[in-house]
């Protein structure tokens, strides 16, 4: 028997030992979670019938096309879990008061993700054109549970 080792033999060793040595592959769910934890935090109030609790909302996706808003969004609130809310974006731009720009359902997508998409006013889908996940976003939320049928 030869003391010199192939090159092969060496090769599958050495896998097998990092192969034993390596911690476990993340799941499915954390790799899908981690970019959609990379958008700007935007300031939700959720008004329940019974009471009104303030919330952050994560955007993780934005997307302006032909005037219509498409915002994905994840909710960390507590209380039970709803399927789906009448949403309102508000302005936080100067003078702009408290009324909505938008009104649209804001839809589950997963667990605590929501998509919403409507139509916003024409000089506001030209500025908010360049808007990304990662920038501050120029508007509030507001939610209402939409009762289940």
């Amino acid at each position: 028997m030869s003391t010199d080792p192939s090159i092969g033999h060496l090769l599958r060793w050495r896998f097998e030992r990092a192969a034993a040595e390596a911690p476990p592959a993340p799941r499915a769910a954390r790799l899908l979670a981690l970019p959609r934890r990379a958008g700007h935090l935007v300031a939700t109030r959720i008004l329940r019938p019974s009471e009104e609790v303030e919330a952050a909302a994560c955007v993780f996706s934005i997307q302006i096309r032909d005037g219509r808003l498409r915002l994905g969004f994840s909710l960390d609130a507590a209380g039970e879990p709803v399927r789906e809310y009448q949403a309102m974006l508000l302005s936080t731009g100067a003078g702009s008061g408290t009324h909505p720009i938008l009104a649209a359902r804001a839809s589950a997508l997963a667990d605590g993700e929501y998509y919403l998409e409507g139509d916003l006013p024409g000089d506001l889908a030209e500025s908010w054109a360049s808007l990304r996940v990662t920038a501050r976003m120029p508007f509030r939320i507001m939610l209402r549970p939409v009762p289940a049928a």
